[in-house]
């Protein structure tokens, strides 16, 4: 039950353990900890966690792709029509 930082991101509320503060009363060796953590003070950081921006960096290169998908078949759909009506015409 050693107590560490831990920061805190505000946009995506994901939390990240920061440096070492305080020992615990169970840890009597120098240098190191129990391995338990407990928080010694919440940090806020702007912004979001570099999770959760790789996210977001694959969801919009999902959608531009779906778009890009989308755009694709109305241009073909709009060739077929136009061979059609050379066709017809």
């Amino acid at each position: 039950m050693c107590f560490y930082e831990q920061n805190v991101f505000r946009d995506c509320h994901c939390f990240k353990w920061g440096r070492f503060r305080q020992h615990c009363a169970k840890e009597y060796r120098t240098g190191e900890t129990c391995g338990m953590k407990l928080i010694y003070e919440a940090v806020p950081k702007a912004g979001k966690c570099a999770i959760c921006n790789r996210i977001d960096v694959a969801t919009r290169k999902l959608v531009a792709s779906k778009e890009k998908i989308y755009q694709n078949e109305i241009m073909e759909l709009n060739a077929q029509k136009a061979a059609k009506l050379r066709s017809i015409g």
